[in-house]
């Protein structure tokens, strides 16, 4: 089975990662999951993009006012 890298977006609640869903946009997507158990992260939910660009969804997060906790990359 072939692995892919994910970026992975935690926050310290689940109003925080609730908020980047209802935020995304068609260029800067992904979607809610539960955390995966290889992430150590505030809440139990936890925001996955195939977009890997850090710097880019820490811009976004900054214009939208999304509070979160860390960005990490992960592969499943």
């Amino acid at each position: 089975m072939n692995k892919q890298e994910y970026l992975i977006i935690t926050f310290h609640s689940l109003d925080d990662a609730m908020d980047l869903d209802a935020k995304q946009t068609s260029s800067m997507k992904g979607r809610l999951i539960p955390k995966p158990s290889v992430i150590d992260a505030g809440c139990g939910m936890c925001f996955m993009s195939k977009d890997l660009d850090e710097e880019k969804w820490k811009l976004f997060l900054e214009e939208q006012d999304v509070l979160y906790e860390d960005i990490v990359r992960v592969n499943f």
